[in-house]
């Protein structure tokens, strides 16, 4: 045990493998809080020694050549009253994001689908339909890379998170019952208004040394009471103890200096956030606020865009997709905008286009990729340049198309969902650490759907026929014959009497050897007597 302490010593201090967890809370206007975690594990490549970085998701990594993975789940909408939505941005659903080593596509393609079965297994999740209904995005998508790689992007809208997603993710972590890994409650965190979990694995070299690190982060919004929160009822759960491998185990907290009053008072890092480094903190220890009265937060609005998406028409045949931009001049004005349209609809591509209302926004490049195989998605993309408070609009006529049965889902009445489009800034203003991006609302779309019924008819209509017509030459076929015994006592008797008396004429027969010739000469006999003594 003290041999494993001491290689575990040197292995940090060495900074082989290191290890940081962090605890950001925001109050939000209207009684709400914003809480996010983030575990960061980080390790030397060449190292082969695996003490604090999840094995599973090396191995992972380097079978199927993979150099960055970004993995989101996330349940509820994130409103533009909360603030800057958390990043990596998520859809609701899941999303998977990743750049694979090899410029080779089919490569690429072979090592994507046995990722996506690993990442089920790994993370307890549903992605089996990102192996044929992914794309390979030319423009950035989700994060803006200035490398060259081979990309696959998929969503799947509506995917339900549950509480063994966090499960798997605990057991990936260090410490799983001490440390910030204590305030991980399942049943307090999906109780919530708001969640999103992201996995991202990195892989980074600076000169000759190479590091490869993995991010969880796990974001949810709560409804507080009116006058403040405690930290434990907060998480439903109270810290017990340092994790012990862990750098740094720090928790901030961003408040309305004005009306907010923070108990105890941390290290004042600006005005209205403290900050708090867990790692000395005492088993039991708690954390207050006090919010006297909900009015508009102090703290900045710093969302540059807003994105939505709707879906004109009427009939079951046709419609329009409208995907519209508006720039609030907070986040740049160089944006790629990103659809995937699945295969149960059609565009039409001579009737694409963009509406601006302002004359100097335009396109810079589109980017078209159709889809091959019978169930493949396809990806639009254009790069537009849009002014400070001008909004665009993205027009895609579509076609609804009739599927074959075996592909409607089981609820077919209820309809098909098109993924929400992916705003990704290029330009970002205000330090947003290079990466910026937005997803609108994914869209109902109603398609038309067979008579499901007509195969029951069928077999119900057939079935009845077969028994009219068959079940009369059945009954006569079967019928077992027996002769009309009449209802007379007396003439009953003697039938059972001529019955006993062919019986026992049998028995005889069969016990003297006799066949049914002596039988009957034998009567014959017997008959010749009685005429002899009349």
């Amino acid at each position: 045990m003290i041999y494993l302490l001491l290689v575990l010593t040197f292995r940090i201090a060495s900074g082989l493998e290191t290890y940081n967890e962090r605890l950001d809370i925001k109050t939000l206007e209207k009684g709400r809080v914003h809480a996010k975690f983030t575990f960061l594990t980080s390790k030397d490549i060449i190292d082969n020694d695996f003490i604090l970085f999840p094995r599973v998701l090396d191995q992972l990594v380097e079978k199927y050549n993979v150099h960055r993975f970004v993995l989101t789940m996330q349940q509820g909408r994130w409103r533009r009253e909360w603030n800057e939505p958390p990043q990596p941005a998520s859809p609701i659903g899941a999303q998977l994001l990743v750049y694979f080593k090899t410029k080779n596509a089919t490569e690429a393609e072979k090592n994507f689908s046995s990722l996506v079965e690993a990442a089920n297994g790994l993370f307890c999740t549903s992605l089996s339909s990102l192996t044929v209904t992914a794309v390979s995005p030319e423009l950035p998508v989700l994060e803006k890379k200035s490398f060259e790689l081979t990309t696959r992007y998929g969503i799947v809208s509506k995917e339900t998170t549950c509480t063994e997603n966090l499960s798997q993710l605990r057991k990936l972590l260090p410490c799983k019952s001490s440390g910030l890994s204590v305030f991980l409650h399942p049943s307090k965190l999906y109780d919530s208004l708001f969640h999103s979990l992201s996995v991202s694995i990195n892989s980074s070299c600076e000169e000759i040394k190479c590091r490869r690190s993995i991010e969880f982060e796990l974001s949810v919004v709560f409804k507080t009471p009116a006058d403040g929160w405690l930290l434990s009822r907060l998480f439903d759960s109270q810290f017990s103890e340092k994790c012990s491998v862990a750098e740094s185990s720090k928790v901030t907290v961003s408040h309305d200096p004005i009306s907010d009053k923070v108990k105890p008072s941390g290290k004042e890092l600006e005005k209205g956030v403290y900050e708090y480094d867990f790692s000395v903190w005492t088993k039991g220890a708690d954390l207050e606020v006090e919010t006297p009265s909900f009015k508009n937060s102090s703290i900045v609005q710093s969302a540059g865009i807003r994105i939505w998406s709707t879906l004109g028409g009427l009939s079951q045949h046709s419609g329009e997709l409208r995907i519209s931009v508006k720039n609030l001049g907070k986040a740049g004005n160089n944006v790629v905008i990103s659809q995937i349209v699945p295969y149960f609809v059609r565009v039409h591509y001579n009737s694409l286009m963009v509406k601006c209302r302002s004359a100097s926004s335009r396109v810079r490049e589109k980017v078209f990729k159709a889809s091959k195989a019978p169930k493949s998605s396809l990806l639009i993309q254009y790069n537009l340049e849009i002014d400070e408070t001008d909004t665009c609009i993205l027009h895609i006529p579509l076609e609804k198309s009739l599927l074959r049965i075996n592909d409607y889902t089981p609820d077919a009445n209820h309809g098909m969902y098109i993924p929400g489009a992916i705003a990704t800034f290029l330009q970002i203003k205000n330090d947003l650490n290079g990466g910026y991006a937005v997803h609108s609302n994914a869209v109902l779309v109603a398609l038309p759907v067979p008579d499901f019924s007509m195969p029951f008819n069928v077999i119900c209509f057939v079935a009845t026929t077969l028994a009219v017509c068959f079940s009369p030459i059945h009954t006569f076929s079967t019928l077992w014959i027996s002769p009309d015994i009449p209802k007379s006592v007396m003439v009953k008797k003697i039938y059972r009497g001529c019955l006993l008396m062919l019986l026992a004429l049998s028995l005889y027969a069969h016990f003297n050897n006799s066949n049914l010739h002596d039988l009957r000469r034998f009567i014959s006999a017997y008959l010749q007597k009685l005429n002899e003594l009349k």
